[in-house]
This record gives C-alpha cells, structure tokens and sequence, in this order.
C-alpha cells in the first residue's frame, strides 16, 4: 500500500468513525431524554448500534475488504494497532497524565 492509499484510506476511516460519534451522542441524547432509560443503558445501545454502522460503512466505502484476502486489512489493521500501542505507551510513562 502506497502513502496515497494509506492516507485515503485514513479518511475515509476517520469520516465513518466522525458520522459514527455523532450517532453515538445523538442516540444517547434520544433514548435518555425521549425515551426515560438509565443513561448507561442509553450508551449500551447506542455503542452497540454504532458499532454495526461502523463495521458496515467501512465496509461500503471498501476499507474493509471481506472478499478480497487479508493481508492489505492485517496491514492496515497493524498500522493502526502499533500507532495506537505507541500512544497508551507515552501515556502510561508519563503516570496517566495527559499534559504537562
């Protein structure tokens, strides 16, 4: 994968997970103030149908490839796994903290 793909493919990543965190806060708003339920159980739901929306347009929009062969998907997936590892490392050697 070329640093073209891999940028376009981070994207459309970010895009998904961004309409994704709307949804998440709007469903949570919803059924806690709509719909009466506990807000943590407002938030269950809400994860659980954001995650299916996740999966499902990346898959549309072809960050995830489900015919084609893993490993372009292992690669992306470890790109993201080791960026990830990198930063809760920075943070768990700075005692917790965020700042300065």
């Amino acid at each position: 994968m070329d640093l073209r793909q891999f940028v376009t493919k981070g994207i459309k990543f970010g895009f998904i997970g961004g309409i994704g965190t709307v949804l998440n806060l709007g469903i949570l708003f919803g059924l806690t103030e709509y719909a009466h339920l506990y807000y943590l159980y407002s938030e269950l739901i809400a994860i659980i149908l954001v995650f299916g929306f996740n999966y499902v347009g990346n898959i549309l929009v072809g960050n995830i490839k489900i015919e084609s062969g893993t490993r372009e998907n292992i690669s992306w997936a470890r790109t993201v796994w080791d960026a990830a590892s990198r930063l809760s490392f920075l943070k768990s050697r700075s005692g917790g903290r965020c700042g300065p």
